[in-house]
């Protein structure tokens, strides 16, 4: 018999707090102008009202991935989460809402006790109890929060180690080609222009290697021949 299938139109009511002392800003799940008779009416639903705080058994475990039926038997464990993104520069009693996720955690194909249940008893006299075993639905919840705000500073801070890295990478890749390649030598070739010059002799640097070579792009290397 499912023990559990009577229950999958109760509901549950989850508050929520949360605070980041860095902007000394704090909010809950509860939007501000909620009165009883919304909170008596409301029902939490993703698409059509996804900040009720009211929460149906059977919603919850539809959105987990599963059937009531499948768990109305031996129970399940559910993790309830709820996420805090809240950009501070937009308004943020109205922007910074939760987002809530449902996952099952127990695994409902093991062989050996499946869903979730715990044992009690009650004790009529000495050496004589009562053990119940009972079977329902176990609700963890974990609240995940980040906030942020637009600051000049940290954009130039990290700007400029941007390009910094970016110049640390040309000199890497440089070495790298020169010193480790395997066509190292063709590389010299193209990045390097020997000069050679006699001692006494003033011609002009420019007159030892063809006009249409480029100085700018090939540094130049000027070797001196003994005499």
């Amino acid at each position: 018999m499912a023990i559990l299938n009577q229950s999958r139109n109760l509901t549950v009511l989850i508050k929520n707090f949360i605070q980041f002392p860095y902007y000394k800003l704090h909010t809950t799940n509860i939007l501000p102008n909620s009165n009883t008779s919304y909170l008596k009416s409301c029902l939490y639903n993703e698409e059509t009202d996804p900040y009720c705080p009211i929460f149906k058994l059977d919603y919850i475990v539809n959105k987990a991935g599963y059937k009531y039926e499948d768990i109305s038997m031996h129970g399940c464990s559910i993790v309830i989460g709820i996420n805090w993104e809240c950009d501070l520069d937009k308004d943020f009693m109205s922007n910074c809402r939760p987002i809530y996720s449902f996952n099952r955690l127990d695994n409902p194909y093991s062989k050996i006790d499946p869903g979730w249940n715990y044992r009690y008893s009650n004790y009529y006299s000495e050496n004589r109890r009562t053990l119940h075993k009972v079977f329902g639905i176990n609700f963890r919840v974990e609240v995940m929060g980040r906030a942020g705000q637009f600051n000049i500073i940290p954009t130039f801070l990290n700007v400029g180690a941007g390009l910094a890295t970016l110049g640390v990478a040309t000199v890497i890749c440089d070495a790298f080609i020169l010193y480790v390649s395997k066509d190292k030598h063709l590389y010299r070739i193209k990045k390097f222009l020997n000069v050679k010059r006699s001692n006494g002799m003033h011609q002009d640097l420019y007159d030892t290697y063809d006009s249409d070579d480029n100085l700018d792009e090939r540094s130049v290397i000027i070797t001196h021949d003994s005499v």
